[in-house]
């Protein structure tokens, strides 16, 4: 059997891999994942219109908590612009969030889907769970990931619904943060030396592009 070796730094274990796996995966895979072919397509299995549904309800209430006399506005096409806007910003950074929006650096990406007050308004009351249903710490019940745990729930559930290859990878990954967390740690041997660590399981089908 054709194979191409994977090599591992740790322990420097050769395994070898066969050629056939992927078709094997894909032809596992369900016919909804199979038919998944650009980024806005992957993006909606995963962030369904239940998840984006119920973030706009949770945010709504939350600005009606903050300020009854002024609620939030906000649809799922927008919550998908707003999404869509964090992602463009990450990957081209500016100063400031106004700069975006600056004429003479033509992001249209940006400026011309959401204004910059819009944008701020959003991410200020962007919410995933009713805080009235908050429990104190060191009372039973706490949930240290309270404020995300019904996305992280139904992203999770998702995620399940791909067939696991044969082949798989286990690494440790850091999501780069600033945020105050008692989950936050540091890791110097990273890039980014303070975040979240977590641990991310991915299919071998990749290597064998190489």
């Amino acid at each position: 059997m054709d194979a191409k070796r994977f090599y591992s730094k740790q322990n420097t274990v050769v395994t070898d891999i066969p050629v056939d796996s992927k078709e094997k995966v894909a032809s596992e895979l369900p016919r909804e994942l199979k038919e998944l072919d650009s980024p806005y397509q992957f993006f909606k299995y995963f962030l369904t219109e239940e998840i984006l549904t119920d973030v706009v309800y949770q945010s709504t209430l939350y600005s009606v908590q903050k300020q009854p006399d002024k609620q939030l506005l906000l649809t799922v096409k927008q919550l998908e612009q707003f999404i869509g806007c964090c992602i463009y910003m990450s990957i081209v950074q500016l100063p400031s969030t106004r700069n975006y929006r600056n004429l003479n650096l033509n992001r249209r990406l940006v400026s011309e889907v959401m204004s910059c007050n819009q944008w701020k308004e959003i991410k200020h009351f962007l919410h995933f769970k009713n805080n009235d249903n908050f429990v104190n710490r060191n009372n039973e019940g706490h949930d240290k990931l309270f404020k995300i745990r019904p996305l992280l729930t139904k992203i999770r559930e998702r995620l399940l619904s791909v067939p696991n290859e044969e082949y798989l990878a286990v690494d440790k990954q850091m999501i780069p943060t600033k945020a105050q967390s008692t989950l936050k740690q540091y890791n110097p041997e990273k890039p980014h030396k303070w975040g979240y660590k977590t641990f991310v399981l991915s299919g071998m089908w990749l290597l064998l592009q190489l």
